[in-house]
């Protein structure tokens, strides 16, 4: 059988290629997770921040409207 280089690929063993330790990948996977949930808790935080911006967007735009309304019959 002729090999297809998915073990190479895979990062293992295989097609005079060479093995990394199970811990070692066990730790990029920690790494990559950690990773992540650092992303995950960035982007809660901006949603969080937008959330904030819409709000007080919201209350500047009611001060205009009352603002217009206390001119207009001034």
């Amino acid at each position: 059988m002729m090999c297809m280089g998915c073990c190479r690929a895979a990062g293992n063993a295989g097609a005079g290629g060479t093995a990394k330790p199970a811990t070692s990948r066990g730790n990029e996977l920690d790494e990559e997770r950690k990773r992540l949930a650092d992303l995950e808790a960035a982007v809660k935080e901006q949603a969080a921040k937008m959330d904030e911006l819409r709000r007080d967007n919201e209350t500047l735009r009611g001060y205009q409207s009352l603002l217009d309304f206390l001119l207009t019959f001034s």
